[in-house]
């Protein structure tokens, strides 16, 4: 049984040496950001402030954004409730997502590639590789889950515990595990590294659609959710660290199948093998459009479904949203000072959620075109008569166009769903909703030139843009608690637009945003032109 995990610690300080910059960037950043809003929120929650925060985050809308509130009372609630309210949920979201894409990344994107093969041919073991890639990501969660409590504890801040503070960070780097363990679980049924990403992402977004759901219906249902028990815990109010324990059950069960999986499985092929093809290629096939479509029909309808589905799931919390403010004197009068419905300002702040979701599409359709391209899957073609204009042209055509369909998609669930919810005295219209998130639209493109661009004159760095939609949707989600200098908020794109439906549409940032993508995808498509192709 030893021969199987051989020479695992070699290639475990071989993947340290390799990825050590990529470690420390991981660490130190994600640390920074879920530890560096401690005095921001502590400001914010002086006085009877508190007590206003927590009737809002009451509010079954905000249960279903960032989850349940850990007591019953305003009088028990405290800064560092607060706190884990509005830090929480987002910061295990990216803990869970950059584990994920780490692991696909060192294990079926390299047994894809050759690479595992290669290395399989020396006295390596079957389990060498996936055993010491899962003990890389324990060791890089466990460094964050320490250097997120030490810098938390640095602003000697009394609403902090020590406790507190290690059950905040120990949660995030569980979830960073568990995307971990979910990725080497999806990546022994597909043999393409981008269906098993795929496929994980999609399943993290359907954990996190159905505990949306349950934590404003039946929190009891959102206990047997593995994504829950990242939250549940309720760190500095209920310390509950029994779900970690759980979690941490679940997680070595199921890397144990996982194991189990892979070796019963020859290497680069999945338990969900790829479909044949045709014997002749058929007549969508024979254009480059049919072409683009083939490779990312699976991705481009599973990213419809799961914004569409989202927006359905947030959609139903309309009715419970209704009730609420109905029934609590305190946000119905708050809301009616404002001369603002809950249900509209609820919606500007869910479609900045959905529209970003929306806007990832096309910046992976117009960034698998370099993927493609480094892979020299592009080689074949370019000998024919497609040239790299027509190739270009059509790829950004098609990331504009699932881009509108997405938008429809995703706001018209949205808007159908809480219109059913409520049934009657219901302020906004289904062409509210789908007004709100085409006010947005623009957003999108210039993801897509921001693409364009690096693909264009810096191809190796593409994936910056991704970082750029991180960036916009933090200091959207956090402009108006930290009160940001106006320069420093509208680095953000999605602060320029106007916040629909709450606000009327404004035509000059929306056609601003618009022009400069356009001129950024007029600049990426002329970098294009004239680089040369990269091979590997």
């Amino acid at each position: 049984m030893s021969e199987k995990f051989a020479n695992t610690i070699v290639l475990l300080r071989h993947y340290l040496r390799r990825d050590w910059l990529k470690i420390a960037l991981w660490v130190i950043g994600l640390s920074i950001f879920c530890s560096s809003y401690i005095t921001a929120i502590t400001d914010v929650s002086k006085g009877s402030a508190l007590i206003g925060l927590y009737e809002t985050m009451k509010n079954p809308a905000m249960i279903a954004l960032v989850g349940p509130l850990p007591v019953q009372h305003a009088v028990d609630y405290t800064v560092g409730g607060m706190y884990v309210s509005k830090m929480l949920m987002f910061s295990v979201i990216i803990s869970m997502v950059i584990s994920a894409i780490h692991v696909n990344s060192r294990t079926r994107k390299e047994e894809e590639s050759g690479l595992t093969e290669l290395i399989r041919s020396y006295r390596v073991g079957r389990y060498a590789s996936t055993l010491a890639v899962t003990c890389e990501t324990l060791l890089i969660n466990l460094c964050l889950v320490g250097l997120m409590a030490l810098f938390m504890m640095s602003f000697h801040n009394s609403h902090f515990s020590i406790e507190g503070i290690l059950l905040f960070a120990a949660s995030i780097g569980f979830a960073g595990m568990l995307g971990a363990i979910l990725t080497l679980f999806f990546a022994q049924f597909f043999q393409s590294a981008s269906n098993s990403n795929a496929s994980t992402m999609s399943f993290i977004g359907l954990l996190y659609a159905l505990r949306a759901y349950s934590d404003s219906s039946n929190i009891h249902l959102s206990y047997i959710n593995p994504f829950s028990w990242t939250y549940l815990t309720f760190p500095f109010t209920k310390n509950n660290w029994s779900l970690l324990i759980y979690g941490a059950i679940f997680v070595i069960v199921l890397f144990i199948v996982t194991l189990i999986l892979q070796g019963h499985r020859d290497l680069g092929t999945g338990y969900l093998p790829d479909r044949s093809g045709h014997t002749h290629a058929g007549f969508s096939l024979q254009s480059v459009t049919g072409l683009l479509w083939h490779l990312s029909n699976g991705t481009i309808l599973a990213w419809f479904l799961g914004t569409t589905f989202l927006g359905i799931v947030y959609g139903s919390i309309y009715g419970d949203m209704h009730k609420f403010i109905t029934n609590s004197g305190l946000i119905g009068q708050l809301f009616v000072h404002n001369n603002i419905s809950i249900e509209a300002s609820f919606t500007s702040t869910i479609i900045v959620v959905l529209m970003a979701l929306v806007a990832v599409l096309p910046t992976l359709l117009v960034n698998k075109l370099f993927t493609e391209e480094t892979r020299g899957h592009l080689d074949q073609l370019f000998v024919t008569k497609v040239t790299r204009t027509r190739l270009f042209g059509t790829t950004i055509m098609l990331a504009v166009l699932t881009s509108l369909i997405g938008t429809l998609l995703a706001t018209g669930g949205l808007g159908l769903t809480a219109i059913w919810s409520i049934h009657k005295n219901f302020d906004l219209s289904l062409m509210d909703f789908i007004a709100s998130g085409f006010n947005m639209f623009p957003f999108s493109i210039l993801l897509i030139g921001i693409s364009s661009i690096l693909i264009g004159w810096l191809p190796r760095i593409n994936k910056l843009t991704y970082l750029y939609l991180i960036y916009a949707a933090i200091l959207s989600y956090f402009k108006d608690l930290l009160n940001l200098p106006d320069w420093l908020s509208n680095t953000s794109a999605l602060n320029w637009f106007a916040t629909m439906p709450v606000k009327d549409f404004n035509f000059t940032p929306w056609l601003i945003i618009l022009v400069i993508g356009v001129i950024f995808i007029i600049i990426g498509y002329f970098g294009y032109q004239r680089r040369d192709l990269k091979i590997g």
